[in-house]
């Protein structure tokens, strides 16, 4: 996936091929305006320059693998975790890819239910925590 408001450089070894945002892709499909009930997201770290797309669709199931904290350090990945929580997505699994060409301990698989905000709102605001460790 290509980010539609931030520009990260493409990898020599995929210069050449053509990269859609969400949006983009969703025009080209021709399903503006439509819910994903399901959105999987693999897409070796460009989560973290793509991922306020995300918002702008009607996805109510986000799986997505990360890549420990992405190419600008905790502060952005903190930024991620909370701009999800932002928008209504709530984790509700996180697995360690194991496979043996997986760096140790840097991938890991999540799903995230969206919530209405305002669920989260009164959850919080009742002393309940939202969240996973």
């Amino acid at each position: 996936l290509k980010s539609s408001y931030q520009t990260t450089p493409i990898p020599e070894k995929m210069k050449g091929l053509e990269f859609l945002t969400l949006p983009e892709t969703m025009n080209r499909l021709g399903h503006e305006g439509r819910r994903i009930d399901i959105f999987k997201v693999d897409c070796e770290a460009c989560e973290w320059s793509c991922y306020q797309d995300w918002f702008r669709v009607d996805i109510r199931n986000l799986l997505v693998e990360t890549h420990v904290t992405g190419p600008q350090g905790q502060s952005a990945g903190a930024t991620f975790w909370q701009e999800l929580l932002d928008h209504g997505f709530v984790p509700y699994s996180k697995e360690a890819n194991t496979l043996p060409a997986a760096p140790q301990g840097l991938l890991f698989e999540w799903g995230f239910i969206r919530l209405h905000t305002d669920f989260l709102n009164r959850t919080t605001s009742n002393n309940a925590t939202v969240g996973m460790t």
